[in-house]
């Protein structure tokens, strides 16, 4: 397998939410890392419905230490695109992801991930199937316009009714038929609802914006070396199929929050060591 270099890999910021910004910066630059996924919220990025705070002085200090934001991923905070179109819930939803695409600009950043939390459980999947359509012909219009890509998850089952498996992507991706949607591959989250990523790859291909390449088990993510996926299989994977630059690392659990370098380290070292 082609070793894959530092270079290639986009981390997320997620695990240093509760860090200054400019520490997770530095420990990039010290691992030569120089593409970043930066996680969109506070204290980091100040986004709601009605605006965001100063994203030049993110984007500037991403340039001090040679760094690229190459991709924005919103947190959906109480945010629904399941919401009904014409709900006040849905009107704001949309003001807010416009303004994530907004500052995206100002990061310049050309990837924006859509993780599709609060799924309003108590609907049925057609009515949910209409509402996200509905919201994702306009979003991939807004970003269309702003030379945007839009990147979308799957969620799982426990967070939403739909969008959490490949038949319902495939459906959602038919129904929309924007050339600024793209495909969101989160390796846990696919691995987790016991279905294969090697038939996202083959289903969506080229459609693939990004990766987040993510251990884990049962109860969450995990780093590397402490979940239960096959890290060289997937790697071989990605490499196979040319997405080695869409791979993203990516560890969304509060355990891990209290000492993030380290625990970005270890997540890094396997990851780099399983590419040898």
């Amino acid at each position: 397998m082609e070793t894959i270099d530092s270079r290639m890999i986009i981390n997320s910021s997620v695990l240093y939410s509760g860090f200054p910004l400019n520490c997770f910066f530095e420990q990039q630059r010290r691992k030569h890392i120089n593409r970043v996924e930066l996680y969109g919220a506070v204290p980091h990025v100040f986004i709601d419905h009605y605006g965001f705070g100063d994203t030049n002085s993110v984007s500037g200090m991403a340039g001090e230490y040679g760094i690229t934001v190459a991709v924005f991923t919103p947190k959906p905070y109480g945010y629904s695109l399941f919401a009904d179109p014409s709900s006040d819930h849905a009107g704001i939803t949309l003001e807010y992801y416009k303004n994530c695409i907004r500052a995206a600009l100002i990061l310049q950043s050309k990837t924006v991930c859509l993780i599709p939390a609060n799924g309003i459980l108590s609907k049925g999947k057609s009515e949910l199937s209409r509402n996200l359509t509905a919201s994702l012909s306009e979003l991939c219009s807004f970003a269309e316009d702003c030379g945007v890509k839009l990147a979308l998850g799957i969620a799982p089952r426990s967070e939403a009714a739909f969008l959490c498996d490949i038949h319902e992507m495939s459906d959602i991706y038919s129904s929309v038929q924007k050339p600024s949607l793209g495909i969101m591959v989160d390796t846990h989250i696919i691995s987790n609802t016991c279905a294969s990523v090697v038939n996202w790859v083959l289903t969506f291909g080229n459609l693939i914006e990004h990766i987040h390449l993510s251990d884990g088990c049962s109860d969450g993510y995990r780093v590397w070396g402490e979940g239960c996926y096959p890290l060289e299989a997937l790697l071989q994977l990605f490499e196979k199929y040319s997405l080695n630059e869409k791979i993203g690392l990516y560890v969304n659990d509060g355990k891990y929050f209290q000492d993030p370098l380290k625990a970005d380290s270890k997540n890094f070292n396997e990851v780099i060591q399983a590419a040898k």
